[in-house]
Parts: C-alpha cells; structure tokens; sequence
C-alpha cells in the first residue's frame, strides 16, 4: 500500500478525501439521530396513547365500583323488606314455601300408611 499519503484515505478506493469521509460521517450521524428522534416521537406518543386508555379503563372500574356499591345497597334494602315481612306474618306460618309430601284432601292428623 504505500506510505501515508497526505489528503488521501486508505481502504475507500482512488479520489476519496478525508473532507468527503467526514461530511459522510456527519451525514450517517445525523441520519441516526433523526431515525432516533423519530423512535422516541413513535414509543412517547405510545406511552401517551397507553396513559389515555389506562385512564379510561380506572374510570369505567370507578362507575362499575359505584353501581356495584348501589346494587349491594339495594340488596340490603330488600333483604330488610323480606326479613320484616316474614317477621310480622302470623306464628305458625313461615315465609318459605313447605312441601309436606301430602296432597290438598289428605288430613295432617293421621300420618301417612306404610
């Protein structure tokens, strides 16, 4: 190859000058750079657009919370209502439904014949 030569660079061929290697070198940087930029735009945006969706999300779960608090309230409520109701019937006559296994004619005197 030769001793160094001044104004010339090895490896690139015949012609190339060190001023055109770093205006190429700037170039390739600033190349990166933007491509680099770009990314960060893209993946902030992304995180923005993420933060916007999450929020929503916290909310919805806040009003699915609330209702749940109101439905739970109004099962209280209910229950209450049935529990006084049942309370307040006659003795002897309970809320629920019983089923003795007897049809309406038979007579809950004599106990059913084996």
């Amino acid at each position: 190859m030769g001793p160094e030569r001044y104004g010339r660079v090895r490896g690139y061929g015949v012609g190339v000058t060190p001023t055109q290697l770093s205006e190429v070198s700037r170039y390739t940087q600033h190349a990166a750079t933007d491509a680099q930029d770009s990314r960060v735009r893209r993946l902030e945006a992304e995180i923005q657009e993420i933060r916007q969706s999450r929020a929503a999300e916290m909310e919805e779960m806040r009003q699915s919370r609330a209702e749940m608090q109101a439905m739970r309230g109004q099962i209280d409520r209910l229950t209450s209502l049935l529990e006084m109701y049942g309370s307040s019937q006659a003795p002897g006559i309970s809320g629920t439904r019983r089923d003795s296994g007897t049809s309406r004619g038979d007579n809950d005197d004599h106990p059913p014949a084996d």
